[in-house]
């Protein structure tokens, strides 16, 4: 009995295919230009190129990161040099209203336009907002990624622009002023119409509560003066003594008054008491 064999056609056939596939693998590498295009053709070179494709594309995200937020600090900085030139302008105008050569109606004109910019101002602050995130009303506060690991962050904090619209406090010293007033003497109770100051008219004086506060007393008018309510206007009464010392150091009967008040005599005896 004899078997036949192909030996030399399945040796032809295992080269063949081992062939095809080393020609596959040329192929790729020739049209994807990589030496390593799995890792069965280089295991060790694949998880290389892995981490350093990684780390390339975390360094571009990044990189997109800070054009994001240098984006953000431009429109942030934009509507803070608008804030500053609103401010500068109302300096401007401050000084300008502060010349007596203005009449009162250029003064209410110059006072419109600061006010407008005051509101152009709190709009400022309330429309800047950067992915509908408010910039500049001092809540902003957020961490950058600028690179490609973990704790390459940057920290930005926006301030407030503005503190708040008419927040400001000051003192002002101002000149006195002399009140124009109109009417004859007043010699008792005053009536509505007999003084009047600052083109208003004082209304009748009314007797107090206590002694020597009558209609007609320094007490009564000025009350009268202060329930008129004038701008810049109040009054106040002083008591006052009036009278004589004699030689001997005592006071005759009626010959001090408080207030147009007679007090009684005084001598050494009772000096102590009326005092």
């Amino acid at each position: 009995m004899q078997i036949n064999t192909n030996l030399e056609s399945l040796n032809a056939q295992r080269s063949y295919t081992r062939s095809g596939a080393d020609l596959a693998v040329h192929v790729q590498r020739l049209s994807s230009g990589l030496r390593i295009n799995s890792a069965s053709d280089d295991a060790a070179g694949q998880a290389i190129g892995s981490r350093m494709t990684a780390a390339v594309n975390g360094l571009h995200r990044a990189a997109q990161n800070i054009n994001d937020g240098i984006s953000l600090v431009q429109l942030a900085d934009g509507a803070a040099g608008r804030l500053t030139e609103n401010y500068q302008r109302m300096r401007e105008l401050a000084v300008q209203a502060a010349n007596d050569s203005n009449s009162k109606l250029d003064r209410q004109s110059l006072q419109q336009e600061v006010d407008a910019l005051v509101a152009a101002n709190v709009d400022i602050v309330d429309s800047t907002r950067f992915n509908n995130q408010p910039l500049l009303d001092g809540s902003f506060s957020r961490q950058l990624q600028v690179g490609a690991n973990a704790g390459d962050s940057l920290e930005l904090r926006l301030p407030r622009a503005v503190i708040m619209p008419g927040s400001a406090l000051g003192w002002v010293n101002v000149a006195p002023q002399q009140a124009s007033t109109a009417g004859t003497a007043v010699l008792g109770a005053l009536q509505y119409g007999d003084l009047i100051i600052n083109n208003a008219a004082v209304g009748a004086s009314v007797a107090g509560a206590q002694p020597a506060q009558g209609a007609d007393s320094a007490y009564a008018l000025a009350a009268a003066i202060n329930a008129a309510s004038i701008t810049d206007i109040s009054a106040s009464a002083v008591t006052t003594l009036t009278g004589a010392v004699g030689a001997s150091g005592s006071l005759g009967n009626g010959a001090l008054a408080v207030n147009g008040v007679a007090v009684g005599a005084i001598s050494g005896a009772n000096a102590a008491a009326r005092a």
